[in-house]
Parts: C-alpha cells; structure tokens; sequence
C-alpha cells in the first residue's frame, strides 16, 4: 500500500481555500455512521489519513439571455477539468485563502484556455440541461480568466487490509465524500 506520494524536493507554498473541515471530523466522516460501517465492512478499517491539495484556475462567467444576466464565479481544476464546478458568489476574499507549504499538492496540467475551453462547453451543457436543447433560445457566454489560481483541501483517507488499498476522498470545504473522479484523480497522482 501506497499512503504518500514520493516526496519532492521541498515543501512548496500554495494559496489554498480555507478548509472547513478538520483531520479529527474527516476520520469520524470516514469511520462512523451507515457508510463509515459498510466501508469497514467491504473495503477494510481506515490507516492513515492525509490532506491533499488539488489546483483549481478561476474565471468570471457571465450567462445571459434576452435581458437577464447571471454573473458568477467558477472554478475548474487544473489538472484534468473533471471533477464538479466550484462556485463562487464572488472572487474568494483573504479572509477565505491560506497560505500552506505542503508537499501534497497536484500540480496544475492545463493551461489557461484548454481549462477555459472545457469550462464553457460544461456550462453549455448545464444551461441546455436547464431548458431543454430545443427550448434553449440563443444565449450569451462570457468567460474571462481570474488571475488568481488556487487550490482546494481535499482530506483523503486510505483503507483496506493487507496490501490492498482504497481511497475514500472527502472535499474539505464543502464537506462532501467525493465519488470516483476525485478518487481517480488523487490516485493517479499517488501512484505516478
């Protein structure tokens, strides 16, 4: 089993969001309750826990039809543009940003336009989902890069007997145990 990825050079300093969730509240999310049991169960008792920090570009998005605008914020990772949107109501403030040197971080892998071009055929996507393809009259899309990268704290749990392994990934600001994407993403990045 693989609990750390290999170690590089020296801690680095990253401009992360504020986690809202602690080491202690992320080991009780991945141990207790209805899923913490059936995890036991199926996939083995927890070993180790470890913060991980993935690399999300911002941009400014705005959506309009006829007279009506919606402006917001949206974050896309970095790395492969695949896990879920962060939304934002505005720019993340310093009060809501942390400093951390930390060896557990993704670095990012997509440049600045291949993570605006992903964004805006995802948020194609979720306007078309909302009013239907055929419904959805000619809109406006704007999408302008925020200057600010920054990374978003993921608590990342490994469990398993033996030798075997698995991951159970939880979204340290939103408070969320994470399906498969996050669980991909992070375990190629350990194992690469």
């Amino acid at each position: 089993m693989r609990a750390a990825p290999a170690p590089a050079a020296a801690p680095q300093s990253i401009l992360a969001l504020r986690a809202h969730v602690e080491r202690e509240e992320a080991v009780e999310a991945f141990t207790h309750g209805l899923a913490g049991g059936v995890r036991r169960l199926a996939l083995g008792p927890l070993r180790s826990v470890a913060d991980i920090y993935v690399p999300f570009r911002l941009y400014q998005v705005s959506v309009g039809r006829d007279r009506n605008e919606e402006r917001l914020v949206l974050g896309l990772d970095a790395v492969a543009g695949a896990l879920d949107l962060y939304r934002f109501d505005d720019v993340p403030r310093s009060a809501d940003l942390v400093h951390v040197r930390t060896r557990n971080h993704l670095g990012p892998v997509l440049s600045t336009s291949a993570a605006s071009g992903i964004l805006t055929t995802r948020v194609k996507r979720i306007v078309y989902q909302r009013v239907g393809f055929l419904a959805a009259a000619p809109f406006r899309l704007d999408v302008q890069p925020v200057d600010q990268m920054l990374h978003v704290p993921y608590w990342v749990g490994f469990v398993g007997r033996g030798e075997a392994a698995s991951l159970v990934v939880m979204d340290a600001v939103r408070r969320q145990i994470e399906g498969v994407k996050a669980r991909r993403l992070i375990g190629e990045w350990l194992s690469g």
